[in-house]
């Protein structure tokens, strides 16, 4: 009798799985874009403005100021 969950079978089953579960994900993500627009322009140039800076022996790593009021 022949073997239904094969190795190779198990693999297929799990990329078509991964593919779906991507395929959904980016699907909400567009509808949670739509809804909330302003949120996410808000929230990355947040993090663009506040970048963290790493100190090395008293010098800004990122060649970025280290106060955040500049």
């Amino acid at each position: 009798m022949r073997k239904i969950f094969s190795e190779r079978n198990i693999v297929v089953i799990l990329f078509v799985l991964v593919l779906i579960t991507f395929s959904l994900a980016q699907e909400e993500s567009k509808k949670m874009e739509k809804i909330y627009p302003v949120v996410n322009a808000v929230t990355a140039s947040h993090l663009l403005v506040h970048q963290p800076v790493i100190k090395v022996q008293g010098k800004a790593a990122s060649g970025l100021s280290s106060s955040p009021a500049e």
